[in-house]
Parts: structure tokens; sequence; C-alpha cells
């Protein structure tokens, strides 16, 4: 149903833009062959001023990846700054192919009514909402807070994911083995170009306790969560570390991994207290 959902938003979206003829030429913004806009790349690699036919600034326009506290996610957003300094987040919905963002860009504040026929559309354009930053940020404390949990329980315990035995990495808590860790690779069987990763965590006895699997192409991005499955409950735990494809022992998202299963008491409950 949602992916139901999904396609029905996308063409509603695709047929809102095709109503109305929408051109980029030598940086004007034309819609039904009246131009409404000028727009001039900037420095950086998404930055953009709009201006109106008289040259003065409507807005300063950025494609942004990254939030007001400094952290990278997978989403992208448009960031929208008019001359009073008010800054108005737009989401930015992207076609299959995306080679032209400044287009794309055009396309969403057409599509949202920043930018009309008529011009700017000043009801939104004296707006001011930071809805989309806020909301990753607070998802990414949520986050933060639990991570910061597992590693004072981790440094308490002295849990380290040690040097491999033959395939298993061991896991020692106080310098006792209470796990072991393996990671493999394997061709993705819908893509020959791209790889699965996988991750398992064992007891002493090698019997698994949870598994992670994730893309050579999905590298643990903030929003787009990865999910350890715990086998003894058939729970699906979130993760947000990048991978960075080491060896497991130095891997961010495999320390993650065995630092939430101790903190959470699958490894070994008898030695969290």
């Amino acid at each position: 149903m949602k992916k139901v959902f999904t396609i029905i938003a996308v063409i509603a979206f695709l047929s809102n833009v095709m109503a109305q003829e929408l051109k980029i030429k030598k940086g004007n913004i034309i819609i039904d062959d009246q131009t409404v806009a000028t727009i001039k790349k900037e420095s950086g690699r998404y930055n953009y001023t709009i201006s109106d036919l008289s040259g003065a600034l409507l807005y300063q326009a950025a494609i942004k990846s990254k939030t007001p506290k400094g952290r990278e996610t997978s989403q992208l957003w448009i960031e929208l700054t008019n001359r009073d300094n008010k800054v108005q987040e737009v989401t930015l919905k992207l076609k299959r192919f995306n080679i032209n963002l400044e287009k794309r860009l055009v396309e969403n504040l057409v599509e949202k009514k920043f930018l009309t026929s008529s011009g700017v559309e000043e009801s939104l354009y004296n707006n001011a909402n930071t809805d989309i930053t806020d909301e990753l940020d607070r998802i990414l404390d949520d986050f933060e807070a639990a991570y910061a949990i597992e590693d004072k329980k981790a440094e308490e315990y002295k849990l380290v994911l040690g040097s491999p035995v033959g395939v298993f990495y061991q896991i020692t808590s106080d310098f006792v083995l209470i796990g072991y860790m393996t990671g493999k690779s394997r061709p993705d069987p819908k893509n020959n170009e791209k790889v699965i990763s996988e991750y398992f965590v064992y007891d002493t006895d090698k019997n698994p306790v949870a598994g992670l699997q994730f893309g050579s192409y999905d590298t643990g991005d903030e929003l787009k969560p990865k999910y350890i499955k715990t086998f003894e409950d058939d729970q699906d735990h979130p993760i947000i570390t990048k991978c960075r494809f080491y060896t497991l022992d130095k891997e961010p998202m495999a320390n993650r991994m065995v630092k939430m299963l101790f903190a959470k008491g699958y490894l070994k409950k008898r030695t969290i207290k």
C-alpha cells in the first residue's frame, strides 16, 4: 500500500509540473512561455541565487544534506533564504535520473508554488520553516543518546571486538570470551555490479545471536537505517553508524552492533548488572 501511495504521489508531482511548461534557458526561469525569474549558480556545489526580473533578490537557494548541527544525512532538501533572511526548508522530490539538480530544484519550487507564473507566492515567501532539519536532528539526538549509553557500558565492562581466530572475531568482556563475530560479502542476486554484506554475532557455543545485512551502496547514512535482527526474539533494532569496510575489529558498524547487543543483554546477560 505504501508503494502505491508513493507511485501516486510521484505521478501527481510530475503531472502538476508537466501541466505547466517549465524551462530554464540562459538563466531564465520560464513558465508557460513567460519569464518569471532568473537563476544563477553560485560558489559551492548546489548554491543558487534566484532573482526577480528587475534583478532584486528573491531567494538564496541551496540543496542541503547537512543539518544545522553538522550531521551529514542521506536526505536532500532545499533551503531557501529570502531577502529578509527568513529560512524556509522545502522537500526535494527527485526523479529516477537526476543529472540536472538545478532543474529539479526549480521544478520543486514551481510545484510547491514558491515560484508561479505571476512571480513569487508571497504567503509562502514570508514564512520561516525549518521542520525538516528540526526533525532530522531530533531523530539523530535520540540515536546519539542511545549510543552514549552503549559506549559507557562497553567501557565499564571492557568490551572488545578483537582479532580473528580463523573466520571468527572474538568478543570479550573483562578479558573473558562472550561471543564471536563474522562478516562476509556476496554478489547481489538482483544486480551483479553490487555486493551484499552480512555481519553475524554468535554466543560462545557459536549459536547465532543476531544478523545485519546491508549493501556496498548503502553504507549506513543516517536517514536510511539498517536493522540488526536478534534471532532469540525476532526483533529488529535500527542502526545508523556508517560502514567503512575495514576489518571487523576496526569497523565502526561492526563495533556498534556488538555494543548494542551487549548493552541490550543479548550477549551474556549475566554480565550486565
